[in-house]
């Protein structure tokens, strides 16, 4: 008998005959069933360890681990890195240093290499040995390691165009080879509200393992433009930094404001003002619209969509003073008070006088200009210097059996360049406390009294002609406790 076995991946097998007959026996075992499925390369970072991911298989039945031994190499069986049964056989470069994931009777084949460092950059590969069975190096399954020393940039979906107060989430991940040192994911601070981070998870890959952390925020104006970046954190320190993810927010305009463009300066009657209107928005306003404001009312300038608004020869009307009615007198404690206030463009001045003497009454004053042009002026005098007789305008005889009212008499001018406005106040100071209805008719009186009196200051100021001055409107108040009364006949003089 001819007995002839070919034998594959190196098992042997055992010949026997029988019978007058000769037989040949081909033996045969295909090497696809010895296989392992590793990845083809690796980069590790330096200073961390190194997990080499390994399946195997073998034919025939399961053996136990007892029966099992496996072992790394380094190179073509150039040193041992790893042997599960006789450690002391290992490269002394790597005693110590490597071990294996997973248990052989299971076909798993993993190695994890701690402390790597740039002389680990070898190719390796796995052999598993059967005891008193067989023997097999994966030779045509090998795995080459790089090493570097710059830490993996994580990355991030950056998002496309974001509507404020739309929820939105981004996501970093970043990858390693090393599941017990993995890097803890953090991002850059936002300006978006209620940015929160959920706790970071990890997924198996094929050949590594993928960190990842999801950001929920809610975009805002403050987050347009804003650059946010994931941040990859090893536990020896080192750091890995994304690529920067720019926020586009789209938002409604806020924070309007009109300023002047032209001209320089003051703004002079007859000049062409330009207005122009600012806001902060994304995408940048494509419509304006003006609304004119005068005496608290709103009018919508309906033709003027544009951001800038020409005003033409502005001011071309006079705008002579006008004095306000929050402008009033009192008596008290032998002293005056007043205040008065006027408008106009240019802003007026404001002076107190006698009415017929024309000059100006001393006294404390003080005068402050406010938005819109407006002045506001006081005054503070004895009344020794405010009390007249005789001819003075709007002097009402008293007689024994009234209160004995005392006359003051005086003007407030405002006046600019265009022009005066004069405001005469006739007060009467109640020399006796006592309310009666006989005091009432005084006051009424009193009006009476202050029209004839203007029209006879009129005739002594130099026979000036009546129609040269233009009446406003006459204020007549009171102070809370009625004893004094305060009347105002409003003129306007253009000079």
């Amino acid at each position: 008998m001819l007995c002839a076995c070919w034998l594959y991946s190196g098992m042997t097998f055992s010949c026997s005959w029988a019978g007058a007959f000769a037989f040949v026996w081909i033996c045969a075992v295909s090497a696809q069933d010895w296989r392992a499925e590793v990845p083809a390369s690796l980069t590790a970072l330096s200073g961390l360890c190194l997990t080499i991911p390994c399946r195997y298989h073998y034919p025939g039945s399961k053996f136990s681990e007892d029966k099992l031994t496996g072992i790394w190499y380094r190179g073509y069986f150039v040193a041992q890195v790893y042997n599960s049964k006789h450690p002391d056989v290992v490269d002394p470069l790597f005693r110590k240093r490597t071990s294996l994931v997973g248990s052989l009777e299971s076909n798993e084949c993993s190695l994890k290499i701690q402390e790597i460092g740039e002389s680990d950059a070898q190719t390796y590969m796995f052999r598993i040995e059967i005891e008193n069975i067989e023997k097999y190096t994966y030779k045509d399954r090998t795995v080459t390691v790089n090493i570097t020393v710059t830490p993996h940039s994580p990355s991030v979906n950056c998002p496309g165009v974001l509507m404020e107060g739309v929820p939105v989430s981004l996501t970093c991940t970043t990858v390693h080879t090393c599941s017990d040192a993995k890097p803890t994911l953090s991002w850059s601070h936002i300006n978006a509200n209620n940015a929160i981070s959920q706790p970071q998870e990890q997924h198996a890959l094929q050949d590594a393992w993928e960190e990842r952390s999801v950001l929920s925020l809610v975009p805002s104006a403050a987050s347009h433009l804003e650059e946010i970046q994931c941040i990859a954190k090893y536990p020896d320190g080192q750091q890995g930094f994304g690529k920067k993810c720019r926020l586009i927010v789209n938002y409604i305009p806020k924070n309007v404001t009109v300023s002047v463009q032209s001209p320089v300066g003051d703004i002079k009657q007859r000049d062409t003002v330009i207005l122009s209107c600012q806001s902060e928005s994304h995408p940048l306003p494509h419509s304006f619209s003006w609304v004119r404001v005068q005496d608290g009312l709103e009018e919508p300038l309906q033709e003027e969509t544009g951001q800038e608004l020409t005003l033409p020869n502005i001011g071309h009307e006079p705008d002579l003073p006008v004095i306000l009615e929050p402008s009033w007198c009192l008596v008290q404690s032998g002293e005056m008070l007043c205040e008065c206030v006027a408008q106009a463009n240019p802003p007026p001045s404001i002076h107190w006088t006698h009415p017929v003497t024309k000059d100006r009454i001393e006294g404390q004053m003080n005068s402050s200009e406010s938005f819109g042009h407006q002045v506001r002026a006081s005054l503070r005098t004895s009344l020794s210097t405010m009390k007249f007789t005789g001819d003075d305008f709007a002097v009402v005889n008293t007689t024994a059996d009234q209160e004995g009212l005392s006359n003051i008499t005086f003007s407030c001018v405002a006046e600019n360049n265009l022009g005066s406005t004069i405001l005469i106040f006739t007060l009467k100071e109640k020399v006796s406390p006592t309310k009666s209805a006989r005091g009432a008719k005084h006051r009424v009186g009193l009006v009476v009294s202050l029209v004839v009196g203007m029209i006879a200051l009129l005739s002594a100021v130099g026979g000036l002609a009546f129609k040269g001055w233009r009446t406003l409107r006459i204020v007549k108040t009171r102070d809370p406790d009625e004893r004094n009364v305060r009347t105002g006949l409003f003129l306007l003089h253009n000079v």
